[in-house]
């Protein structure tokens, strides 16, 4: 089981994105428009360097400027499979143990 997956409801836990160094490793989303489609790719690279909200990740011989929202460590589940097996909510059902269901009162 992925140290990102919960053991109560076996959905997948969104990472901490607000720790990252110099150093580790990320994923991150490119984007190329073309004449006539658009082509989304997933780049693998280590952060350079950190600046407030901003992290510049080298990938290849190249060094791209992205916000902390933008990267995912690479361990992390990919958008995909968010998209498949769902987000977990026991952490936020637990801050909030009155509201279960979903609904504001």
């Amino acid at each position: 089981m992925s140290k990102y997956q919960c053991s109560v409801c076996g959905k997948y836990k969104k990472p901490n994105k607000d720790n990252f160094i110099v150093g580790d490793k990320v994923t991150f989303a490119v984007v190329k428009e073309l004449s006539h489609y658009t082509r989304i790719l997933t780049k693998t690279g280590k952060v350079e360097w950190v600046k407030d909200l901003y992290v510049g990740v080298r990938a290849g011989n190249k060094v791209f400027i992205r916000k902390f929202s933008e990267v995912n460590p690479s361990d992390a589940p990919s958008i995909l499979t968010y998209a498949l097996f769902g987000l977990c909510e026991c952490e936020a059902q637990a801050e909030n143990p009155l509201n279960r269901s979903g609904t504001s009162q």
